[in-house]
Parts: structure tokens; sequence; C-alpha cells
């Protein structure tokens, strides 16, 4: 594959930090769409102006000249209405820098407070701050240093008593520091798209890397669809219901699908195209579909280990209808590897160890997974406490949700789409929580209420509501009774007693695992 070329090499010029505010009113600097999103914290906004006037270089800038149309554009919490401009400048390298120069030096506050732009300094001791309160009265906000007109203004009012006239001094040299810092930039002038795409992703893996599924989206997203994995984690949601997916696990299943080694990344040379993209779609449609339907993990809030979703994702583009048997004998593989945690292994070696169990043999290739896994596993204890991100507090989670819960209001089922919305925009500590004491630590203690409910209504509850939630007759007496240590207690034996029987259902440690009768018949 011929890779592209620069049609004139790039012309070297010198900005200064006056020229880049004065393009970014103009509307002439803009942010190409295959940029990634705002990653500095305010540690970083006040690190780059202390190496600025501390005369410290800090790096320089790549620019793509090309026709920008009409449109707002944004730098942290300054908007710019901008008009077509025959000659703008794309921010190919220095997305970061340019933002926190433009942000803080023009914030549209005349005190900002708060945010990551909201930046201070100051004059007695030259530091920079990015302050969330009024600081006293020798700090300035650095948007007056950048218009020399509200710096003149606020240098006539001062009134700092005897240093008064030593600080205006000083801040009026700041200004001049800041103002006047130049730096080195490239400009690429006659590229196309392409070229720019490789020559981001080659600038971003050559120094401090993005983060893979970054670099993935600069290098293969298109100008229809800018971050292909952000696209396909919103479609498998609205598909599915099962939330989104972060990009870096999406991109681990685009790599299971090709069946490139998760070892490797996509380059220019080992390319994603659209095909890769369709394909893995596919797949972990099928994939989560089965994690729902078969598995019983309603959503990825309470997956216990994203692990299988990568070894399912291969499994699936290989196998898009398996036999039932398969999926039963899935189902039991992805159960029992949770509640023995050897899916909490996910490294780079066992996926690979994974993706070589897997061939065009479907039921060779499931066999192989169960293999992996041992078939008994002790029950998880539920006083053990509730930690979100935990294997034992999801399964927990994922047990009272396959109970079919009933709303304490209406006594009706809550529906796919409710239990989904709740999942997705809460925390799991806010779906499930604690009617009696709000201090209790075991995961027994926690009972599906979303943060609209209040304990009293499951204390008027009927038995038929709270045996939906996983509350016992004794649990439940202890409840009205306000006994939170007894309600827990029961509780926890009610929990454990459902689990028991839900991994012998899922997890099948005591059954057969033998394949298809039809395939043991043919293979005698």
């Amino acid at each position: 594959m011929q890779l592209p070329v620069l049609p004139t090499r790039p012309k070297a010029e010198t900005l200064t930090v006056s020229d880049i505010l004065e393009a970014a009113l103009a509307g002439r600097l803009r942010v190409p769409d295959f940029q990634t999103g705002l990653r500095w914290g305010a540690k970083n906004v006040e690190e780059l102006f202390d190496s600025i006037v501390r005369g410290f270089p800090i790096g320089g800038l790549l620019l793509w000249a090309r026709e920008g149309e009409a449109k707002t554009l944004t730098f942290g919490p300054v908007q710019v209405d901008a008009p077509d401009v025959p000659d703008a400048r794309y921010i190919v390298d220095g997305q970061q820098r340019i933002t926190a120069l433009v942000g803080a030096l023009l914030h549209p506050d005349a005190e900002p407070l708060g945010g990551t732009f909201a930046l201070w300094v100051d004059l007695v001791g030259t530091r920079f701050e990015v302050c969330r309160e009024r600081p006293p009265p020798y700090w300035i906000p650095v948007n007056l240093l950048g218009e020399r007109r509200k710096l003149q203004h606020w240098a006539r009012n001062a009134a700092l008593g005897p240093d008064t006239e030593a600080l205006v001094d000083r801040a009026f040299a700041l200004e001049e520091a800041i103002i006047r810092y130049a730096m080195p930039a490239y400009v690429v002038r006659g590229a196309d798209r392409s070229a720019l795409r490789l020559i981001f992703s080659r600038v971003n893996f050559a120094g401090k890397p993005l983060d893979q599924a970054q670099v993935f989206e600069a290098l293969f997203g298109e100008a229809k669809e800018a971050k292909p994995l952000h696209a396909l984690a919103a479609w498998l949601d609205e598909q599915t219901g099962f939330g989104v997916l972060p990009t870096g696990w999406l991109l681990r299943c685009v790599k299971a699908v090709d069946g490139l080694s998760p070892r490797d990344n996509f380059s220019e040379h080992h390319r994603a195209d659209e095909t890769l993209l369709r394909d893995t779609r596919e797949a972990m449609r099928r994939a989560i579909t089965f994690l729902q339907a078969d598995a019983g993990f309603p959503h990825a809030a309470v997956l216990p280990y994203r692990f299988p979703l990568i070894v399912l994702a291969r499994f699936f583009h290989l196998h898009p209808e398996p036999h039932p048997r398969s999926r039963t004998l899935l189902t039991r593989w992805v159960w029992r590897g949770a509640l023995n945690a050897i899916h909490s292994d996910s490294s780079n070696a066992a996926v690979a160890a994974h993706q070589e169990d897997l061939g065009q043999e479907e039921h060779v290739s499931v066999q192989r997974l169960l293999h992996r896994v041992p078939r008994e596993a002790p029950t998880a204890d539920p006083m053990i406490a509730w930690t979100g991100q935990a294997m034992v507090t999801r399964i927990y989670a994922t047990l009272m949700l396959t109970l079919e819960p009933l709303d304490p209001t209406t006594e009706e089922p809550w529906s796919p789409a409710a239990l989904s919305s709740m999942l997705s925009e809460r925390s799991l500590g806010d779906v499930f929580r604690r009617p009696l004491d709000p201090k209790a630590k075991p995961i027994a203690a926690r009972i599906l209420l979303p943060a609209r409910y209040v304990a009293h209504q499951l204390v008027n509850a009927s038995e038929e509501v709270l045996t939906s939630l996983g509350v016992d007759p004794l649990a439940a007496e202890a409840l009205r009774r306000g006994d939170s240590d007894a309600f827990i207690t029961h509780r926890a034996a009610h929990l454990r007693a459902l689990l028991e029987r839900h991994a012998r259902l899922r997890a099948a440690p005591g059954e057969n695992d033998r394949p298809p009768m039809v395939v043991i018949q043919q293979a005698g």
C-alpha cells in the first residue's frame, strides 16, 4: 500500500502567544475532526504558564493550512463565531497547549472561579493557580494579561498598599513575558486528510502516546465517522441497552475479530477498513445479546469481568449462529470463569491463548474454552463489603436483577429499558442502596432502590414486591422493625441460597459438558 506524501515541505514559522490569541479570535485556528478531546487538567494549565514565564521551551506546533467554513469554535470557556476563512490553521499537534493559552488568557468571566481555565497569578510569588474561591488582593486573573486594555484599567484602580507600584510593574512584566513568548510552528500546505491523519498518529505515538483507541480513531476515522470506536460504542448501546463500552475494550475486540495479535497495533501498514468495523459491530451485537439472553448479564455495569467480551467477539465472528448446545456451554464458561476469577486476567497473554482456542470447528473451540475454567467454585459471601467494581458485588447485583424486581410504588416489573437507563446513568451504589443503615458495608445491606425511592416505601411494600427484591419473610420482618443487623443477617443467608441455586443453573458444575449429540454421533 502506497503511503501519502506531502506535496511541499512544511514551512517553519515562529508564533507568539499574541499571534495565537489573535488567530483564535479571528477564527483562523481550528481543531480537525480527528483530534482527541481535551485531556489537560488544572495542573497542566498551571505548569504551562509557569514554564512560559520561566522561559522554558514548551514544544512546537504543527498546523495544517486549508480553508475553514463558518462555525462556532470552542477553546475551553471561550467561544468564537468564526466566519469562512480561506487560509485557516488546523491544529494537528498542540491542541492542549493552544486551548490552555486561549482559555485562560481570554476567559470570558471578569473573575473566573472554578473550571480548568480559571487561572490566577500571585504577583508576589509569581505562582499560577486555578482558583475556585477568590484569592487575596495581590492575585490577579490571568485573563487581565491577555488584553492590554483590561490590564491598564486594573492598573489605574489598583490599591495594594505601599507595594502597589511594584506589583503593577510586576503585572506588566508578566504580560510582556507571556504575550511575547514565541514558539516554533510547522505549517503543512496542500496535504490531504489521509496524510494529516498519518502525521497525527506518528506524532502521538512518537512521544507520550495517546492511548491506542485514540490513535486508532485518528488513523482510521473518516469525515463521515470521525471517531469509529465511539460510534460503535453508541450503536451497540442503542441496539442492546448494554451500556456504552470503553473504546479501549472495543479496540481489543476489533483486534480479536481481525485475528490480530493483542500485542500488535493497527497501523498504516495493517489497516482497519470499513468491512472489519462492520464485522466487529455484528459480532459484538451477537456477543452482547448472548451475554444478556443466555448468560443473564443485562448490562455492562453488572458484568463481573469484561474479558469474555473479547473472546466472544472472536467466537461470534467465526460462528455467528452457534448450536443451542454451544450457547449453553458458553454460558457455563462465562459463569465458571467469573466465579473462579479466572477471567480477572485480561492480559495480552491471556487473550492470545484464548484466541488460539478459537478455530473454524465450533464445538472444538467451545470444549477448549471449557477446559480453561474449573467446574466448581465457592459460593461468594454476601457479607463482604460492597465494592462496585468487584466481581462478587456484580455477581450479586446480577442475581438481584434476575429476580424480576418490581417497582415498590406501582408493583409492576421494571422494564428492561428502565433498568438499562438506571444502570447507565448512575453508579451501582446509587441503584442498589441501603434501606436502613446508610453506612452498612455488606452486600446484603443493598437492595434495588433507585434514588427517587425512600426506605418507608419498602416497609409498606407487599410480600410480592419484597420477594422480587430478594427480601425473604425473616428479612422483611427485620426491615419493618428497623433492625438493620437482623435485616442484613437474614438477607445474607437468603441471597447466598439464591446464588447457590443460580450458579447450579448457569455454571452447572455437576452437568456433563459434552458437545451436541449430533457431533458425538458423527464422530462415532
